[in-house]
């Protein structure tokens, strides 16, 4: 059965196209809906009656996309949306794209058919993804975007302070004597991982301590991306005393890779992470973290996207404040 993709692409035009001429055919040129026109009948497409009449109401189904629900960060995000979107009267709907890139345009044909009054975006987004936002606009769909830095300024997004939180690392792992400290980022996730690198050796050059480059390592946001950066970090260790993972999920793979080379945590390497996910308090040693508040990330995107909806925003940017648990992995060596 053919969709409005094979429409879309038969006819040459975007998917947003195609739905405009749906549902308001003398907005678009005569030229295009010609062409249209034809797909449509090479194909046999028959639009659901179901999807238009979903169109023609207020529905109050909102769509939250998430980069991979296999890691818990996200999982606490949803709890969050799903809480404000009940106190609001709405549901959630999750469509999970796996870190499969390709499935960005695809989930924007099916928040458009299926008639979802608004959408959230929790995953990194690169410059070629706006033209999905400007469609999104486009078509009236309301949104806000979780953990974005690019586009802070034109849409609304709810962010982690992810600066403060990385100079609040540095700070912390100072205070306990250390200077000589590797850092592992995620080579995806540049938006959110450069913010806190920058805070990380901001924070270090005010204190008059040199952030060594060589030092720094990037690996997939991943427990398997955690245990293979292990052996780089297991190479190098007699380099430093402090390790700064910019991801909770990235240190519990590394923990995994030292303890099979017998490496104590924290007597032989320090570890400072980022997010404080449920999995930060249970491994052993308990991870020492920057925490975050997911849940109120979804919480507040839910909130602006309603917010929206109702006419009462046209565009905001809501930073959330990070702060350090203390619990095992960081040894204080001042003495």
């Amino acid at each position: 059965m053919s969709d409005i993709i094979d429409v879309a692409k038969l006819a040459k035009v975007s998917t947003a196209t195609v739905s405009r001429f749906l549902n308001k055919p003398e907005v678009v040129k005569s030229s295009t809906r010609k062409r249209i026109q034809e797909a449509i009948k090479e194909l046999g497409y028959r639009p659901s009656p179901i999807a238009q009449s979903m169109r023609r109401q207020a529905t109050k189904y909102i769509a939250l996309v998430l980069e991979d629900m296999s890691n818990p960060f996200y999982t606490e995000v949803l709890n969050g949306a799903e809480y404000s979107a009940l106190e609001n009267g709405y549901n959630i709907v999750v469509l999970n794209i796996n870190k499969e890139q390709d499935k960005k345009n695809y989930y924007f044909d099916i928040i458009y058919r299926r008639g979802f009054t608004g959408v959230i975006y929790c995953f990194t987004m690169h410059e070629e993804d706006e033209e999905i936002l400007k469609k999104l606009n486009d078509e009236g769909v309301h949104f806000a975007l979780i953990e974005n830095e690019l586009f802070k300024e034109k849409y609304t997004c709810i962010n982690t302070n992810n600066y403060k939180g990385g100079y609040q690392a540095a700070e912390y792992l100072l205070k306990n004597g250390h200077k000589q400290i590797a850092a592992i980022g995620a080579s995806s996730f540049h938006d959110q991982m450069n913010s806190r690198k920058e805070g990380f050796i901001d924070c270090l050059k005010d204190n008059s301590v040199d952030f060594n480059q060589d030092l720094l390592f990037e690996t997939s946001l991943s427990i398997d991306g955690g245990i293979k950066i292990g052996e780089d970090i297991y190479n190098n260790r007699k380099r430093f005393t402090a390790v700064f993972s910019f991801s909770d999920i990235i240190s519990i793979g590394l923990m995994r890779y030292l303890k099979s080379k017998s490496i104590n945590i924290p007597d032989e390497i320090s570890l400072l992470s980022f997010d404080d996910i449920e999995w930060a308090k249970i491994v052993t040693p308990p991870l020492t973290t920057v925490h975050q508040r997911k849940r109120k990330l979804g919480l507040k995107a839910v909130e602006s996207v309603v917010k929206s909806i109702n006419g009462d925003l046209k565009q905001e940017s809501i930073i959330l404040d990070t702060y350090i648990i203390d619990r095992e992995t960081v040894k204080d060596i001042n003495q």
